[in-house]
């Protein structure tokens, strides 16, 4: 909009910008009122809302050579995380979703599937037999992120459940045992030897 046009008074435009002028008040009230007051600083000299938004662009995704190095950075972490023997899926997914994240702020997407096949190759191998069956029987292509997370989390809850049942079985066994155990008479020496003598 044409610093101009902001100058001129209300009765003398026409009816296509006081139109541009409602949709730039609504524009900037949307702005104003998702920003913090450190963010509001940046922006208040702003008179249009495109230009409050390309502010904000800057400060956040920096220029083209900080958003392609950001975004570099990424691919990298993306391409190496994988999910350590002590994680619990739900850690290393969330990880993983904040790269995903991250990427898609900076206006790039990772595919659906690369998602999908990134987590199959990530897990340890407790996984192991999951991810065959998965690979097996689902078409990798068209999984949805959702779907196999949804599978991997039911997977590691199970497993979980299983290896505390069994734990407390054992626990229980074994001291179910220690009080089955018949308590053994323990002679002296010297009363086996008095019996002795008396024989």
């Amino acid at each position: 909009m044409d610093k101009l046009l902001l100058n001129l008074k209300p009765n003398a435009w026409t009816k296509d910008e006081k139109h541009a002028s409602n949709c730039n008040n609504k524009a900037m009230n949307g702005i104003y009122n998702g920003v913090s007051a450190e963010e509001f600083r940046k922006i208040s000299t702003c008179k249009t809302a495109k230009e409050t938004w390309e502010v904000l662009q800057t400060v956040y995704e920096g220029t083209d050579t900080m958003k392609q190095f950001k975004l570099q950075r990424l691919t990298k972490e993306f391409e190496t995380i994988v999910m350590e023997e002590y994680e619990t899926f739900d850690q290393f997914y969330a990880k993983l979703n904040d790269i995903a994240n991250s990427v898609f702020i900076l206006s790039e997407e990772i595919q659906e599937n690369k998602i999908v096949k990134k987590i199959l190759r990530s897990l340890p191998s407790r996984f192991n037999s999951k991810v065959d069956v998965i690979e097996e029987n689902k078409n990798l292509d068209t999984l949805k992120v959702n779907q196999l997370v949804g599978n991997l989390q039911t997977f590691e809850a199970n497993r979980l459940y299983k290896r505390k049942s069994k734990e407390k079985g054992i626990a229980l066994k074994t001291s179910k045992e220690s009080r089955k155990k018949p308590k053994k008479k323990i002679e002296s020496d010297s009363e086996s030897e008095a019996e002795d003598d008396m024989a």
